[in-house]
């Protein structure tokens, strides 16, 4: 076991390119991953860390042949961990499934299930943001059974600059 770079077969964004495996965005509005989900894997990580221009969720979109599923199939359960105050916040059958929190630096894991497989997707987020040491969890589900092979982030307000990379999650 163990992962493997994916290098999506292109981006699409304001800002946003790749070169080797790493996605790169500035100022992006929305930030587009195509290519990247294959039946290779069952399982990936995806690795970032960015800044956004102002505080607020965001948002993560499934994608299939470079277009955004935006129909209200997403499921999240939301624990965010802000100073000394935790929250928790559920949504169901919403157009976008959160998988974080930002504001000046974020650094997250966003572990995914099945998202090239004719199943339900399900995934897993760790998120530490700042500029003071806050985390968010999050645990959501895109409840279509469509292969889907790439993602988008959209940021809740403001736009996002940053990288990521994408690990497919070897069986054996």
């Amino acid at each position: 076991p163990g992962m493997d770079l994916i290098t999506p077969t292109s981006v699409a964004g304001s800002g946003v390119t790749v070169s080797g495996g790493e996605v790169s965005f500035s100022a992006a509005t929305a930030v587009s991953i195509n290519g990247c989900f294959t039946t290779t894997y069952d399982a990936y990580t995806i690795v970032t860390q960015l800044a956004q221009s102002g505080d607020s969720t965001i948002s993560l979109r499934m994608r299939a042949a470079g277009s955004d599923a935006s129909g209200a199939n997403y499921d999240t359960q939301l624990t965010l961990n802000a100073a000394t105050t935790i929250t928790n916040a559920r949504t169901t059958g919403a157009t976008s499934g959160y998988f974080g929190y930002a504001s000046s630096d974020h650094f997250s894991t966003i572990n995914m299930h099945s998202p090239a497989l004719a199943a339900i997707t399900y995934y897993f987020s760790n998120v530490v943001y700042g500029p003071a040491i806050n985390s968010v969890i999050v645990a959501g589900r895109h409840t279509p059974t469509t292969a889907y092979d790439g993602f988008t982030f959209l940021p809740g307000s403001g736009n996002l600059t940053g990288k990521l990379c994408v690990y497919g999650l070897r069986k054996s």
